[in-house]
C-alpha cells in the first residue's frame, strides 16, 4: 500500500536522502564513462553509413584507418573536440540529410554514435539526453521552487516539471497523474501527484496561471522522468503574474537550499 506525504514530509524525506551528485562514470570523456547502448541499428563492415562515416573521418580527421572502430571515442581515441566533430557531420549532412544542432553533436561520443544519429535521428536524440542535463543535477536554464519543481520560463509560458533530486528520493515512479487543459493552478497548491515504488506524493504549482498543455505520454511511462527528470515536462503553464517568477531560485540557490535540507535533518 502506498503513502500519501504532506509536502513537510516530502521534504524530509528529500532531505534524508544521500547527496545526489554526479560520479565519475557518468561524464562523458572520462576512463569510466559507460556508454549508453542504443537500440537496433548494429554497425557491420560493409554498411554503406558506417562505410561513409569511416571514410569521412579518415579524409577530414587524417585517422589511421585502423582507428577508426564502432567503439573509438571520438575525444580519447580519434582527437578530436565537438567543433571538429560539427564539420564532420557538416561534411555529411547533404548526403544523409542531416540537420544536426550543437546539442546533438555535443551527444556523439563514439563512432558508432555517430552512425545511429544518421540511421535514425529521432531515435538516437531521445535515447540520449541533452550531454547538460544528464552531466549536471542542477542545470541553469531552469529556475526552482523549495518543493522541488523546476519551471523553464518562455515568455509568458512556461513548463514546470520536478528536479533530480525529487526523482531520486521518490525512486522508481510509476504513475503520474495531472491536471487537465484549461485548469486553473495556484501557485503553493497541489496541481497533481506523483506515484513511485515508495509513495504517492502531491505535486505543488511554483506559480499561477492556466494549464495549457499536458504530458500525457507520462501517465503510464513514469521512469521517463526517473531517466531525464529535464527533459520529461509535465504541463506547461501560461502565467497569471509574471512576479511570481521572482520568489523561484537559481540553480545555486536551489542546490544550495538542499544542502541545508540534507545537513539540518542529519543533525
Amino acid at each position: 500500500m502506498t503513502t500519501r506525504l504532506s509536502r513537510r514530509k516530502l521534504l524530509s524525506h528529500l532531505a534524508a536522502g544521500s547527496a545526489f551528485g554526479m560520479s565519475v562514470s557518468a561524464i562523458p570523456g572520462t576512463s569510466a564513462y559507460q556508454q549508453p547502448q542504443s537500440k537496433g541499428n548494429k554497425t557491420k563492415e560493409g554498411d554503406p553509413i558506417w562505410e561513409k562515416v569511416r571514410k569521412t573521418i579518415v579524409e577530414e580527421l587524417g585517422v589511421p584507418e585502423a582507428k577508426v572502430i564502432p567503439t573509438a571515442r571520438f575525444v580519447e581515441d580519434l582527437d578530436a573536440d565537438w567543433v571538429t566533430m560539427y564539420q564532420l557531420v557538416s561534411d555529411l549532412e547533404q548526403e544523409f540529410h542531416l540537420d544536426a544542432s550543437e546539442t546533438d553533436v555535443k551527444k556523439f561520443i563514439t563512432v558508432k554514435d555517430l552512425v545511429d544519429y544518421i540511421k535514425s535521428p529521432r531515435s538516437f536524440i531521445a535515447e540520449h539526453p541533452s550531454s547538460e542535463h544528464r552531466r549536471n543535477p542542477y542545470p541553469t536554464d531552469v529556475m526552482y521552487s523549495q518543493d522541488h519543481e523546476w519551471v523553464k520560463v518562455d515568455g509568458k509560458n512556461v513548463s514546470i516539471g520536478i528536479t533530480d533530486d525529487a526523482q531520486e528520493s521518490l525512486g522508481d515512479i510509476v504513475f503520474v497523474t495531472l491536471p487537465k487543459i484549461g485548469t486553473e493552478i495556484a501557485v503553493g497548491e497541489p496541481f497533481g501527484t506523483v506515484e513511485s515504488v515508495k509513495a504517492v506524493s502531491e505535486l505543488y504549482a511554483p506559480v499561477s496561471g492556466t494549464v495549457t498543455d499536458v504530458n500525457g505520454e507520462l501517465a503510464t511511462a513514469g521512469e521517463k522522468i526517473n531517466e531525464d527528470p529535464y527533459g520529461a515536462w509535465m504541463i506547461k503553464v501560461t502565467l497569471k503574474d509574471l512576479l511570481e517568477l521572482k520568489s523561484l531560485l537559481s540553480a545555486a540557490e536551489y542546490k544550495k537550499s538542499v544542502g541545508r535540507q540534507k545537513s539540518t535533518k542529519n543533525h
